[in-house]
């Protein structure tokens, strides 16, 4: 702490040479005095967002705690800076879980609602990232601003592939535990693919959008919610998809998003967005 902060300093804020820079998007604001035991400091980025990142002597970010929050995507790993590791951290203020209200949202509101992130997911998977675990606590709405996602890692999903393929080596039988814990695609949980790709970001975002358009009162499973190519009849009677029986074109995306082959939904994110925007343009002309 020497070097950041001197002795003599009269101000260590105005000493320390983290202050004001700009890490991962986030510029570091003030160095928080509560927090003791670790550098931590207030950081916000140009869309207003705000965040703390914790400062890490090198090579004590080592600490299970550390590499635990991570593994649960609590943390990003900004770099080395300054003989300092830098972590964001991903705690949410305005978790878009709690502004969702009661029995859902109209097809326009959600797809309002949602765009942004869909646009932010293409965008990652332009520089080949992929996460596979898109779920709804992984975005953040900050009044005044769009929907954000907060978190986007292949860990999850990763570890999930790696305890599949485990599985699968031991003779594993144990398939009602598996469905039990389900929740991510179809062609993780049966060891089809051997990395997040962009087919299972595109599974999820069709699930969290019939969630959101459907409220995310009513539960209901990853498994019971896809449908297979054999299986279109069945989109008329699941009680999943009735909500949407006077959205037949939003619908039938959203069921293509979601298919149970990957193979079978569409060939990019971008193509996906065109066909909800397109079908969404449909409804308003014929209502």
């Amino acid at each position: 702490y020497q070097n950041l902060w001197p002795a003599g300093a009269t101000d260590p804020q105005a000493a320390d040479p983290l202050i004001g820079k700009t890490f991962g998007g986030y510029t570091l604001r003030k160095l928080l005095p509560e927090y003791t035991e670790v550098c931590v400091y207030s950081a916000m980025n140009e869309s207003g967002l705000k965040r703390q990142v914790t400062a890490f002597p090198i090579g004590a970010a080592d600490r299970d705690l550390v590499q635990t929050s991570i593994q649960a995507g609590k943390a990003l790993s900004l770099g080395q800076h300054n003989d300092f590791e830098l972590f964001l951290l991903q705690q949410q203020a305005y978790p878009l879980r709690q502004q969702l209200p009661p029995g859902g949202l109209p097809p326009l509101e959600a797809w309002k609602l949602l765009k942004p992130v869909f646009l932010q997911v293409q965008a990652y998977h332009e520089r080949g990232q992929c996460s596979g675990n898109l779920t709804i606590d992984d975005i953040e709405m900050v009044p005044g601003h769009p929907a954000t996602l907060t978190r986007f890692s292949p860990d999850h999903t990763l570890a999930t592939i790696q305890e599949v393929q485990e599985r699968k080596a031991r003779g594993s039988s144990d398939r009602e535990r598996i469905v039990m814990r389900w929740r991510v695609p179809i062609e993780v949980m049966c060891g089809l693919i051997e990395k997040p790709i962009p087919e299972s970001d595109q599974f999820m975002l069709s699930y969290l959008f019939s969630r959101i358009l459907k409220g995310y009162e009513n539960s209901i499973s990853l498994l019971g919610f896809s449908v297979s190519t054999a299986q279109r009849v069945r989109v008329e009677m699941d009680a999943h998809w009735t909500h949407l029986r006077e959205h037949p074109h939003l619908r039938d995306v959203l069921v293509k998003m979601g298919n149970h082959d990957y193979t079978m939904r569409y060939p990019t994110l971008k193509a996906a967005i065109e066909a909800i925007d397109g079908a969404l343009v449909n409804e308003s002309l014929t209502t």
